[in-house]
């Protein structure tokens, strides 16, 4: 994986535009001072997990990984779920939709479970008050007889977060009904759910399992020192990502060995030489930074496969809970490309000179899904320029032309290239834009702040205001 900048520093952009390599070079003494920093800090697990930084080792901790891998597999061969459901909100829920859209099939839940590897059906729900889709995942669930076929997993570190805790409780009074309804007893909910949680009792979801007469069938962690916007590496992900392997393909101990393998590079690669281009991490938050000062307030991230789409969702969570503090931080548009290129490439070409781009380049599709665009059909209009090629080569054509386009008019843009799309390549890549965001953190001199979220709170605070108004009028 690397990374390509010279399109911010391109002659074709004007000097109020550019970022001038002569500046970049000068913050590679500052980011080398925070990686020393953070070299020492990884030696010391209890020190990370005081500054928030647990997210960066949370995965080497072998108990934590064997856990999941116990609980994937009890899912998996005992249980045999026909369908998975993960009720969460925020990182909570973000980290595995991505993996889900980058890893698993695009028709997930349309394949057979044979062509799945025996993988259950993928749902997601707890991100809103909104009844709508909690209602149609139940009634569809219900409708094919698979409520008591089905494990729900509730994702919460404090168990306190309203609209997860209100689906899961939705949840639970159905599974009640279901089992009474069956003839068994409603506290063998239970066996139906796994909660991701803080294992002391400062959550409610560990208090509530305490005191059940029947356990949840699974009880994970979310690590000590690992914020949500941070947790993908940990079981808030790694679960998901054993629970759908599709093991005709490989096992879930591969799969989770896969995933681990690339979070080990990534944290190696954000110790290189910072202007190094396969230090993805250091090159970007130093020209996030510097694209701030050009007055560039707002981050287009474009990546160009489809397969890569919910990663700009939780990347806009990553970086504007993290960065945006103390009044400063970049605004993040997340669009995914040829598809942006019909929607906002207007508006950046045309509109306010206000956008660094951040491209990622798939360098390889999966042979064996692409297609070549058949000869002589007569079309004409000139689209016979399509003809006899790939839609790969086509795809990375596109992203080309619109990159140089860019450059072009003027706006700066940067290239992150991934080798393929595969489990090692994105975990990989999702860590080093953690890396980025936290190398970003110490440049702007906020911290601790970048690991935090007090602003959250407001919103939560009023919500509840308002309910125990209605409550007592």
């Amino acid at each position: 994986m690397k990374i390509k900048i010279d399109n911010v520093s391109s002659k074709t952009i004007k000097p109020k535009d550019r970022i001038e390599k002569s500046d970049i070079v000068a913050l590679k003494d500052a980011v080398a001072t925070i990686q020393n920093t953070f070299k020492i800090e990884s030696k010391d697990y209890a020190l990370l997990v005081k500054n928030l930084r647990a997210w960066t080792k949370s995965h080497e901790q072998k108990h934590i990984v064997n856990d999941v891998i116990h609980v994937a597999k009890e899912i998996r061969e005992t249980f045999k779920p026909q369908a998975f459901v993960t009720i969460g909100i925020g990182g909570s829920d973000l980290g595995a939709r991505t993996l889900h859209g980058a890893l698993n099939h695009s028709q997930h839940n349309l394949l057979s479970p044979e062509e799945r590897g025996g993988a259950p059906e993928v749902y997601f729900t707890g991100d809103t008050f909104d009844p709508s889709e909690l209602y149609d995942i139940l009634e569809a669930l219900e409708k094919r007889d698979l409520l008591l076929k089905t494990i729900y997993n509730v994702i919460s570190k404090s168990g306190t977060t309203s609209e997860t805790i209100a689906a899961f409780l939705t949840i639970k009074d159905v599974l009640e009904r279901k089992l009474k309804e069956k003839g068994q007893k409603k506290e063998e909910y239970s066996q139906y759910i796994v909660a991701t949680t803080g294992l002391t009792e400062k959550s409610t979801l560990f208090k509530l399992n305490e005191k059940q007469k029947i356990k949840f069938r699974g009880l994970l962690p979310v690590p000590d020192g690992v914020g949500g916007r941070f947790s993908f590496a940990s079981p808030v992900g790694l679960l998901f990502l054993a629970v759908t392997t599709n093991v005709k393909h490989e096992s879930i101990e591969q799969r989770i060995a896969s995933a681990i393998h690339g979070l080990r590079d990534a944290e190696a690669c954000a110790y290189l030489d910072p202007l190094s281009p396969e230090n993805v991490a250091a090159n970007l938050a130093i020209v996030d930074l510097l694209a701030e000062k050009k007055h560039k307030g707002t981050l287009c991230f474009y990546p160009f496969s489809k397969k890569l789409r919910f990663i700009g969702d939780w990347y806009t969570q990553l970086s504007t809970e993290s960065l945006q503090e103390k009044g400063q931080g970049q605004n993040v548009v997340a669009t995914c490309g040829p598809t942006g290129n019909h929607s906002i490439l207007n508006g950046i070409i045309n509109g306010p000179k206000d956008k660094l781009i951040i491209f990622i380049k798939v360098d390889e599709y999966d042979r064996k899904k692409d297609f070549i665009i058949p000869k002589g059909s007569g079309i004409g209009g000139g689209l016979e320029v399509l003809e006899g090629k790939k839609f790969s080569f086509i795809q990375n054509a596109s992203q080309l032309g619109t990159e140089i386009n860019f450059t072009e008019c003027g706006v700066p843009n940067v290239t992150i290239s991934l080798p393929k799309i595969d489990t090692y390549a994105i975990c990989k890549l999702m860590y080093t834009l953690e890396c980025a965001v936290a190398f970003e953190g110490e440049l702007r001199d906020i911290g601790r702040l970048t690991y935090e979220q007090a602003g959250v709170e407001g919103y939560k605070i009023e919500t509840k205001r308002i309910l125990n108004d209605a409550a007592s009028a």
